[in-house]
């Protein structure tokens, strides 16, 4: 394995934790996390849509989730890196 997919495993393992935390206390609560989107603008926006669309029809909360925001910082191992959570409810940012 190379340090690019040791990156993509610790995001994949901080998105799950983060998950399982959030879903312990509200099952019905839908997820978007980057880890789970392939790259580009174009995936991002598509994913991104049908997820809003799957938390409007389901009337519950959107948790949007970059487990790890800096990944190149992160990788050069300059402490300039956070986990990003964004919570979305009826189309809003909350």
């Amino acid at each position: 394995a190379n340090f690019r997919d040791l990156l993509t495993e610790v995001g994949g393992r901080v998105q799950s934790m983060i998950e399982g935390q959030i879903l312990d206390k509200f099952p019905d609560h839908v997820f978007l996390g980057e880890e789970d989107v392939p790259s580009g603008g174009v995936a991002a926006a598509a994913a991104l849509e049908a997820k809003l669309e799957e938390a409007k029809e389901s009337d519950t909360w959107l948790w949007i989730i970059d487990p790890v925001d800096g990944t190149t910082n992160l990788a050069y191992s300059l402490p300039l890196c956070c986990v990003s959570i964004g919570l979305v409810y009826k189309g809003e940012v909350r």
